[in-house]
């Protein structure tokens, strides 16, 4: 999430196109999927990625706030995107509906490249572990 909404913001001469690799949309509506806070499934998640360490300040944030602006879309941010996009997903991920928003939101508000972006699902989840 992070990388791709922090992508955004920085274009490099060079940048020609971004490759997104699981990136969700919201990161409150993913953390809190329906409002709750899926125990099993995101402790577990955050633990295996190297982030167990964020487990307490993120549950800490279930009200949304402005804490999760740096790495929630936002029109203003989709607008400095002129580049087009290929964005992975899984069929199973546990995130799967945030990647789909994230697609969306690329190939309708991305300035001057919309229409010009891909999404690949691949038959698995979000790692080749599937947790």
């Amino acid at each position: 999430m992070a990388t791709l909404a922090g992508g955004i913001n920085e274009q490099p001469p060079q940048l020609k196109g971004q490759w997104v690799s699981w990136a969700s949309a919201t990161g409150h509506n993913s953390t809190f999927q329906g409002g709750v806070w899926v125990e099993g499934l995101l402790e577990k998640w955050l633990t295996a990625t190297g982030f167990a360490y964020t487990i307490d300040e993120v549950k800490a944030e279930e009200q949304y706030s402005d804490w999760w602006s740096p790495i929630d879309f936002t029109d203003d941010k989709l607008g400095q995107c002129h580049w087009p996009s290929v964005q992975w997903a899984g069929w199973y991920d546990i995130f799967q509906q945030g990647n789909l928003d994230a697609y969306k939101a690329y190939q309708d508000e991305s300035s001057g490249c919309g229409g010009q972006h891909t999404i690949f699902i691949d038959p698995h989840g979000r790692t080749e572990k599937n947790f």
